[in-house]
C-alpha cells in the first residue's frame, strides 16, 4: 500500500488545486512540500474540520471502509454499496470520488 504522501505526489496540479480548495485550511501558510501537505492534511484538527462538513451518507462510507478494512477484498465500490442497505452505486461512486478530493481516502495505483 502506497503511503499518503505518496498519493500526494502522483495527483494532478488540478487534483491538488481541488483538494486546496475543498480543504482551504492547508493552503494556508502555503505548505513546502508535498510532505508538508500530507503532514498537514492528517493533522487531527484538520480532519476534524474536514469531517465536520461532510453528510450523514459521506461518514457512513468512511464508516464502513473502516469496518472493511479487515477484509480487503470487500473494500471496492461494490462492497461497500452491499455493506451499505438502501446505497446505489452511483452514489457510491460519488461519495468516494469527494471523499477522495478531499484526500480523506485514497485510491491504490494497482
Amino acid at each position: 500500500m502506497a503511503s499518503f504522501s505518496d498519493t500526494l505526489r502522483t495527483r494532478s496540479n488540478s487534483a491538488l488545486i481541488s483538494l486546496l480548495q475543498a480543504r482551504p485550511d492547508l493552503a494556508v501558510p502555503a505548505p513546502g512540500s508535498l510532505a508538508s501537505l500530507a503532514a498537514r492534511a492528517t493533522n487531527r484538527s484538520s480532519l476534524e474540520r474536514a469531517l465536520a462538513g461532510l453528510d450523514q451518507f459521506h461518514l457512513q462510507i468512511i464508516e464502513t471502509i473502516v469496518a472493511l478494512t479487515p477484509l480487503p477484498d470487500a473494500v471496492t465500490a461494490p462492497g461497500i454499496k452491499t455493506a451499505i442497505a438502501g446505497s446505489t452505486r452511483k452514489a457510491v461512486d460519488a461519495a468516494l470520488s469527494t471523499l477522495n478530493t478531499l484526500a480523506l481516502i485514497w485510491f491504490d495505483a494497482d
